[in-house]
C-alpha cells in the first residue's frame, strides 16, 4: 500500500472530496477506504463491487438498496441461491419474468401433491405464498396460462378466471368464476366465449 496516497485520501476525505478519495484510495491499494469513500460519495455502485470483492456479501446488499439498484440486488441473490430475495428484487425492478423464474425455484422445495377429484388438498400456508407470488409474477410477465395455473391450484379462483380470460379461455374462465361465486362475471365471460346456454343459466 502507497502510504503517500493514503494519506492524501483522508485529507481529500475531511475535505469531502469522496470520489477522488475513493480513487486516491484504490490506487493505494486500500480498498476499505475505497469502499467506505465510494458509498460517501454516493457511488453505491463501485462500494457494492468492493464489498464483494472483500467478501462482504451482506455489506454489498446494503449498499445495492440505499442506491434503489434492484436489479443489481436480485441478480446479487440469484447468485447466492437465495430465491425469496431475488424474486422480490426482480419484481421491484419490473424484470417480471425473472421473478417468475426465482419463485419457480421456490415452488420445487414443496412435494408434487396429486389432484384427486372430490378430495381437498392441503397446502401449507407458506406454499400456498410462495404459489401465489409465482402466479402473480407469471400474470405481470404475460404467461397466463401458468398463472392460471397455479392460481387454481390454490383455490383462488376470480384470480385464475381473470387470467383465463386473458388466453380467451372462455369456458374454463366462467366456470373458475362459478366456483367463485361471482355470476356477473361467469355469464360475462361465458356470453364473450359464444357460450350462450351457460350465460343464460
Amino acid at each position: 500500500m502507497n502510504r503517500k496516497q493514503i494519506k492524501l485520501g483522508r485529507i481529500m476525505m475531511k475535505e469531502g472530496r469522496f470520489i477522488e478519495a475513493a480513487e486516491m484510495f484504490e490506487s493505494a491499494g486500500d480498498r476499505e477506504s475505497a469502499m467506505d469513500a465510494w458509498a460517501k460519495g454516493r457511488r453505491f455502485d463501485r462500494a457494492a463491487e468492493l464489498a464483494i470483492v472483500l467478501g462482504r456479501g451482506d455489506t454489498a446488499a446494503g449498499y445495492y438498496l440505499r442506491g434503489g439498484m434492484y436489479l443489481e440486488l436480485a441478480e446479487f441473490y440469484k447468485t447466492r441461491k437465495d430465491y425469496t430475495q431475488a424474486g422480490k428484487y426482480f419484481t421491484h425492478s419490473g424484470h417480471h419474468e425473472s421473478a417468475a423464474e426465482m419463485y419457480e425455484q421456490l415452488l420445487k422445495a414443496f412435494p408434487q401433491l396429486k389432484d384427486i377429484p372430490g378430495q381437498k388438498i392441503h397446502r401449507s400456508d407458506e406454499e400456498i405464498k410462495v404459489t401465489r407470488y409465482t402466479a402473480s409474477a407469471h400474470a405481470k410477465a404475460g404467461n397466463h396460462s401458468r398463472a392460471a395455473e397455479l392460481y387454481h391450484r390454490i383455490e383462488a379462483f376470480s384470480e385464475c378466471a381473470e387470467n383465463l380470460i386473458q388466453i380467451k379461455d372462455y369456458r374454463n374462465a366462467g366456470e373458475a368464476y362459478e366456483i367463485a361465486g361471482l355470476l356477473a362475471q361467469a355469464g360475462h365471460a361465458y356470453s364473450e366465449g359464444g357460450l350462450h346456454a351457460d350465460a343464460a343459466r
